[in-house]
């Protein structure tokens, strides 16, 4: 069962009709604009850096961190007026 997949598999993508796979010949669709802003896209974002995504992420987490202690101060002011 396996062995016939992985045979229709491979000729799928002898037969190019399959997508993009690495070291596969044909079905890259080298005309296809998407496929072309996909990977420019994906390499502006790679070379932003490993800093930048670090960043990035403390900030949105340094963002939800910060929203939470509002809401508990908010909360325990409400508490202690009632």
């Amino acid at each position: 069962m396996v062995t016939d997949s992985i045979n229709a598999s491979l000729l799928a993508i002898k037969a190019g009709q399959t997508g993009f796979i690495l070291g596969a010949p044909g079905g890259q669709r080298w005309g296809d604009i998407m496929w072309w802003i996909g990977i420019v896209l994906s390499t502006l974002l790679v070379s932003l850096g490993a800093p930048f995504w670090h960043d990035l992420l403390e900030s949105l987490f340094g963002l939800k961190n910060r929203i939470q202690a509002q809401a508990k101060a908010a909360s325990s002011i409400a508490q202690k007026s009632s």
